[in-house]
């Protein structure tokens, strides 16, 4: 192998592992954002449970 062809090769291995750790950082970011909006949906659950609860709770007039 000549010079060259093996620069050409690690330029392109360097491309690679930039490559490999955007992907790692987006899909961090990807989950988290995932993880929010689960956590916000099943805060939300729990709160109109908990009303319910509260509201069955408060004795009926008769």
């Amino acid at each position: 192998m000549n010079l060259k062809k093996i620069e050409e090769m690690k330029k392109d291995s360097d491309k690679l592992e930039e490559a490999k750790e955007l992907l790692k950082e987006f899909e961090e970011r990807n989950m988290k954002k995932c993880m929010k909006e689960i956590e916000d949906v099943l805060n939300k659950y729990n709160y109109s449970l908990n009303i319910s609860n509260i509201i069955s709770l408060i004795p009926k007039r008769k």
